[in-house]
Order: C-alpha cells, then structure tokens, then sequence
C-alpha cells in the first residue's frame, strides 16, 4: 500500500499522498469550485451544508423516528 512493505511506521508517507492528492482534486475542480464541496467536521460543518450543496431546496434532515416507545 502507497508503496511500502508494511502499514505501520510510515506515516510521513501517508500525509505526503494524502496532501498531494487533495491538491490534485482542488486542483482538478478549481475551475467549478460549485462542484465540490469541502466540509470541516471538526470546525462544525454538518448536516445544513451538505443538504444545501447537494440540494438546497431539502434543508431538512429527512429522516423521522416516528416509533413510539410502548
């Protein structure tokens, strides 16, 4: 994988392909930036921002539990 012998221990790695291929895609979409959405899950992007990319006429999580407790 990411052309090392073993999974572990090669961390330095993973970013340096991690961060070359987040490059590529923005790179890729940098001329339809309304086509690709980036989201910071620990900054507090959610569900409103997906829903409103993908659709933004559904601002509503569509899914109710409608089961009562008996």
């Amino acid at each position: 994988m990411y052309g090392v012998p073993c999974l572990t221990g090669h961390e330095d790695t993973y970013q340096a392909v991690f961060e070359r291929q987040n490059r590529e895609i923005c790179d890729y979409f940098s001329n339809r930036p309304n086509d690709l959405l980036q989201m910071d899950v620990g900054a507090g992007d959610g569900w409103e921002k997906l829903v409103t990319f993908l659709s933004p006429t559904h601002l509503q999580f569509p899914h109710v539990n409608r089961r009562t407790a008996t």
